[in-house]
């Protein structure tokens, strides 16, 4: 248990620091300053090439659906089969699918008072 501890905190360090340090220079002196061993130089390149240090490469869900119809595009347009009418066909379907699968919530309105008509004082 203390192995998988101890792994799991080189980890989590070797993430922080690919997060957070930018430079040679400062990946330098991080690891002089907390005297890490040999196991940083090993195993933080391994840390950073994963997608969850690299968050400029992350793909939103929100795309998934809009790359779907650009695939389609690519593949019509390389056997020259389509049309520019085909084209905003698809544009207006993805966008309808977009607006389809989107989440917004709806407020719902105070109880008014009915029987005082607004506006009027007496």
């Amino acid at each position: 248990k203390q192995v998988r501890t101890k792994f799991k905190w080189c980890i989590s360090t070797c993430k922080n620091v690919a997060l957070t340090i930018q430079t040679a220079t400062g990946l330098k002196r991080f690891v002089e300053d907390k005297g890490c061993g040999k196991w940083f130089g090993l195993l933080f390149p391994l840390v950073k090439s994963r997608d969850s240090c690299q968050p400029e490469q992350a793909i939103e869900p929100s795309t998934s659906t809009a790359t779907r119809p650009t695939s389609s595009r690519s593949r019509s347009s390389s056997t020259g089969a389509s049309s520019v009418d085909d084209l905003e066909d698809g544009e207006d379907k993805a966008e309808e699918d977009v607006r389809s699968n989107m989440f917004v919530p709806i407020r719902k309105n105070k109880n008014k008072n009915e029987s005082e008509p607004v506006g009027l004082s007496d």
